[in-house]
Parts: structure tokens; sequence; C-alpha cells
């Protein structure tokens, strides 16, 4: 997940949240709550505006493919050329203060988007990885962890996932950063 800039071009700060009304699912900035908020009973404190920390504190978010889509399984591969930019110019930068990636949504099939991604969890882990994952709430999920840093590299963090994945995903998260 990657933050924006304490302002971005249109006076945002990493705290503004953009409400998307959906008739279905759950919002990805929801469920990221969920997942990296301190209180678990209450995840929707760091959503609320002036919230110390807020969602913006806590987490960086880009979309790897810098193609959007509506729906998770809509998704594109990141090109060659945005994931060595990735890779050479955001990670490194993600490394000077984030201690845990999650990268989440691989469109149809995650074997796709392996070699892609596998680049980007090299790149902030600062070693290679190889790739096996495990199936968790009948979802295939795969982490690692080396120096201080995790990677979970996960199914889309919105609409039709388990409550069971989404702690296991929560799980994974807060006791890595309990640990260190």
């Amino acid at each position: 997940m990657l933050k924006a800039a304490a302002k971005t071009a249109g006076g945002c700060s990493p705290n503004d949240l953009y409400q998307v009304q959906k008739s279905r699912g759950r919002q990805t900035w929801k469920v990221i709550a969920d997942v990296v908020a301190p209180d678990p009973g209450d995840p929707e404190a760091v959503l609320r505006q002036g919230a110390e920390p807020g969602l913006g504190d806590l987490t960086y978010q880009i979309e790897r493919s810098g193609l959007p889509a509506l729906r998770a399984a809509g998704g594109a591969k990141p090109s060659p050329a945005r994931t060595d930019w990735s890779a050479g110019e955001v990670i490194p930068a993600l490394r000077q203060t984030a201690s845990v990636l999650i990268v989440h949504g691989y469109g149809h099939n995650y074997r796709d988007w392996i070699p892609a991604d596998k680049h980007l969890f090299e790149a902030f882990l600062g070693r290679p990885v190889e790739i096996e994952g495990e199936t968790v709430a009948g979802t295939w999920l795969w982490h690692d962890s080396a120096d201080g840093r995790q990677v979970i590299y996960c199914h889309a963090l919105s609409g039709a996932i388990s409550h069971a994945y989404l702690d296991g995903v929560r799980d994974l998260v807060q006791g890595f950063l309990s640990a260190t």
C-alpha cells in the first residue's frame, strides 16, 4: 500500500477519503482500515476526518498496474516498465518508513501476476523470494518476511471476500506489527 504525499496537487491531505457509493461488496478503503487499524474493535476510527492516526498515516496505496478497474477481477497486470519503475523508485521510498507491504488483487489468476509482483516483493524485502502460497478460508494467500519487513500477497481487499479470509490477513499484519 502506498500513501499520498502530505499535500497532493489537488490540495488533499493523506487522510482525505473519497466516499464511493457501492450497491454491493465492500469498499477497499474500509477493508484496508479494518486490516491496519490499531483498534480492531473500531477500524472506522482511522477513516474519520481529523483522526490521529488517520488511514493516510498508516498506509500507502497505489494501483500497481496503473489501470484501475471497477471490479477486482477486471484488473490489468502491470507493464514491465511500470513494474521496473515501482521496484526502482517507489519501493525504495517505501522501505524508508513501511514495514508491511500488502499487495492485494491479481485479476482472475494470481499466477499471471506473479512475475511482476515477485519483482516488487524482492525489492521490498531486499532478497529473492519463492512464491508458493497457502489457502486461507478457501482463498489463496502468500506471505514472507525479512529484516523487519513483511509482504502479504492476497486476494483483492474488497468485494466478496470472506470474514475468515480478512481475519487471516488482519492477523498477519497485526501479528507482525506487534512483534516488531
